[in-house]
């Protein structure tokens, strides 16, 4: 039956066999179909991470549940993840049933920014509109934290300064692809075993005596620099 319906119209059908002599036969069972022309709502995929970089895998994926609306609608079927390297071409990855709004992704490169959305397909094989768009980026790589002093060399002898002296701390965020940088003011550093402090610029060694200085620094991915 090809004849155009509106969305929501209800059908039944019965077959009757006519023989040769014209004789009828009584009708069959009668069985009826729904036309559903109306797709899914799109779901909501939550951010994968609050600064767009995570630093151990799965890459856990979470949308809101999506609405089959219209008239007899045929209700939803399954979820459609689709995944890209590039915003602009996403590829299906993976379909889960109707009622898991979960997936996690363990196939990140790091330093690679992974982009993701989820659609909804009903009974009737009706697919919506996809998701917001949401990426992501698998940084394993702690930063590292160097030490420069002023002057550079000690102007007094046996590598001991005359003067005082100031020390600054450069933290950097070096990796394979993309990096998450280093974290605001994430470096802190102990001086001769006292407490840690934040570092908040160059500061200067005055007083007489030998000096121990510890360091380290955080990136955006939460990745945290061993101890210097």
């Amino acid at each position: 039956d090809s004849s155009a319906k509106p969305d929501g119209t209800q059908c039944f059908y019965s077959v009757r066999a006519v023989n040769n002599a014209g004789l009828v036969s009584a009708d069959s069972n009668t069985v009826s179909v729904i036309i559903d022309k109306s797709a899914p709502t799109p779901p909501s995929l939550s951010a994968l991470s609050v600064t767009g970089f995570i630093n151990a895998l799965p890459s856990v994926l979470n949308w809101s549940l999506s609405q089959d609306p219209g008239v007899l609608a045929s209700g939803l079927n399954n979820y459609n993840v689709y995944k890209g390297l590039s915003s602009s071409l996403l590829n299906l990855l993976t379909t889960t049933l109707s009622d898991v709004r979960t997936y996690a992704d363990s196939a990140l490169s790091e330093g690679t920014r992974a982009f993701y959305q989820v659609s909804a397909t009903d009974r009737a094989t009706n697919e919506g509109t996809r998701s917001n768009q949401e990426s992501v980026v698998l940084d394993q790589t702690k930063p590292t934290t160097s030490l420069t002093k002023t002057p550079a060399a000690p102007n007094g002898n046996n590598g001991w300064y005359k003067t005082s002296f100031g020390v600054t701390l450069t933290c950097a965020d070096s990796g394979t692809g993309e990096t998450s940088g280093c974290q605001a003011g994430s470096t802190r550093y102990s001086l001769n075993g006292g407490s840690s402090q934040v570092y908040a610029g160059t500061f200067l060694i005055a007083q007489d005596d030998l000096h121990t200085i510890q360091y380290s620094s955080s990136d955006n991915a939460g990745n945290v620099e061993d101890l210097k």
